[in-house]
Parts: C-alpha cells; structure tokens; sequence
C-alpha cells in the first residue's frame, strides 16, 4: 500500500502508469485460440488435457461431472451459518431481480396490426465460477439467482478443481442451496469452450455469464458470437472519492471489496484531501491483514509491487482548485 501525492514529481509516473494500463493481455490470444480449436477439435479429451496442463489435476472424461451425491454432502457438511447467510442473500437478489425483470407489452396501432415487446428466458446458460484465490460463493450466488428468475430451465456450472480434484464444498453447497444439478469441475479457457461449443460430456449453452482470468476473459471474447457472453471484463478495480467525513472502516473495506480477487493486476484507489483521512485507512487495511485476510500479504503488504495494489492518493492541492472553480 502506498500514499501517493499527486502534486509530487516522484509520485507522477505511477499515476500515469495506472490510468495507461491496458485492461486485456492481447499477447495471450494465440495461445487461447489454441486451446479453444483443441476443444473444438477433439472435446472432452483437450479439456481433460488441458485440466492436467493448466491445473495440475489427471481427470478422466467421465470424471468431469461433480455426482449429485457429492453436491448433496457438501450441502450437509458447510453448516448452518453458512446455510442461514445464504438464504437470507438469496431472498435479497430474488427481491431485486423480481423487480428488474421487464415486463411484456403490445400496443394496437390501427388497420389490425399490433407491436410491442415479448421477453422469453433462455433455455440453457453456463455460469463460470473462479476457485483460484478463494471459492467465490458470490459468483454462485449473483449468476444462478437471476437465471432463475428469468426461467432458465437449464443453469451449468463450472468451476476449477483443488489439486485433489474436487470443488470447494461451499461453491457445491451454494449450488444445492440453489436448485443448480448440473456442475463441472474444469476451468480456465477449456471452460469456456466447452460450454461455448459443446462437447461429448458437456452440452453447450446459450449464453456465458461470471468472472473469471484472464485466459477466461479472451476465451469469451474469442468465442463471442458462437455463444453469448455477459461482458468482456477488465481487471478488478474501485475509485474511492472521500472527504473528512468518511468511515475509515468503510473504505478499508470496500477497497478490500475488490483486492482481495488476487490476480495481482487488480487497482484499488481512494483518492481524498484529507491526510489525517488516509492514514486511518491504512491503519485500518493493516489491522484487517493482522486478522488474518487472505490479501495481506499480496494485496496489502506489497511495497515491490510494480503497481501497488491498494493506493490511497492524496489530492489536497487539486481539490482546492477544484472549489476555487
């Protein structure tokens, strides 16, 4: 974590740095495409290759199905806090999606004729669901949810294994808790093909949803046109504008929000003209990662960083030109 002053000539250059950074690698395209015309050519024995190249992990095509007993163990074995903060979660974005969902309407226009708007669900997606850092049970949770609100029969999840070869039993109980039957234990690019294309075990869908990697985000874009994708996404990143008034913890925490993904290309900055500010902001970030948050150390602590992680940019000077305008 660094305190940047953007009136400093020292501090100059790595603020230029993290408002040119490029949000999508091109120079990994090829070797995406060339996993995306292994699956495309050979199916579930690239993925299975694949798997063992990227992950580490030796699966058999039969093996890429997680069973609906081990769905079902890993619901019984989370426990009930978990399963309580879940629910309570759920009825939340359910509440929310009920009220987005468009409705249908026609409108008579004369002579017989009639136009308007008809909203059908699709019938099959594919929910993309990174494992890397940390089981990102949000994912699970802010894909399957508004699926099924809008009537999607068919909801696919695929996600990457641990070096055992299975799935993180909060991802699984996730899944269980949400009616979804139907999850994978692949991930990377090879995901995204094979839900994009289809192959011998995995059907294809209709439409990509979720986060994921770099080599994710290119596989979507690459494969965008064959299959929907929900966006092609950039890095993690969060601005934070904030005066004397801010809660320290807040900030600490919605900063947190978005480094703690893990990738290392993620940019989190509060941008205030209150030093007294800033600083209760890193004492706050420091005393999370005594606590023991998985960002401590790559996210927090990181001084060799070439682009820290956590910034807090103190602006007093801009800001008092700016009311002076």
């Amino acid at each position: 974590m660094h305190i940047l002053k953007t009136w400093k000539e020292s501090d100059k250059e790595l603020i230029e740095e993290l408002k040119s950074r490029s949000f999508l690698d091109r120079g990994i395209e090829p070797e995406v495409q060339r996993i995306v015309e292994g699956v495309e050519r050979h199916g579930d024995g690239a993925v299975a290759s694949y798997t063992l190249e990227f992950d580490g992990v030796r699966l058999r095509t039969g093996e890429f199905t997680v069973k609906k007993e081990s769905i079902d163990q890993a619901r019984r074995q989370v426990g009930r806090r978990f399963a309580s903060v879940l629910r309570e979660i759920e009825r939340n974005l359910v509440s929310y999606h009920r009220r987005q969902k468009p409705k249908d309407w026609r409108m008579d226009v004369g002579n017989g004729s009639s136009v308007g708007e008809r909203w059908l669900p699709l019938r099959r997606v594919g929910l993309y669901v990174p494992a890397g850092k940390a089981p990102l049970v949000s994912t699970v949770l802010m894909g399957v949810v508004p699926a099924k609100v809008a009537g999607v029969k068919e909801i696919v999840v695929c996600s990457p294994p641990t070096r055992d070869g299975e799935i993180d039993p909060h991802i699984l109980a996730a899944c269980a808790m949400l009616g979804v039957k139907e999850v994978y234990r692949i991930g990377g690019a090879q995901a995204i093909a094979a839900m994009a294309i289809g192959t011998e075990t995995i059907p294809r869908v209709d439409k990509i949803f979720g986060p994921g990697s770099v080599y994710v985000t290119m596989a979507k874009k690459i494969l965008y046109g064959r299959v929907g994708i929900d966006i092609v996404a950039g890095p993690s990143e969060i601005l934070i504008l904030a005066d004397e008034s801010a809660e320290p913890a807040f900030i600490a925490a919605d900063l947190l929000s978005q480094a703690e993904h893990g990738t290392g290309r993620e940019v989190c900055v509060l941008v205030t003209d209150c030093d007294a500010l800033a600083e209760k902001v890193r004492r706050e970030l420091e005393r999370i990662a005594d606590g023991g948050s998985r960002t401590a150390d790559s996210e927090i602590r990181n001084p060799k960083s070439e682009i820290p992680n956590v910034r807090e940019e103190s602006s007093r000077k801009d800001a008092k030109t700016q009311r002076k305008a």
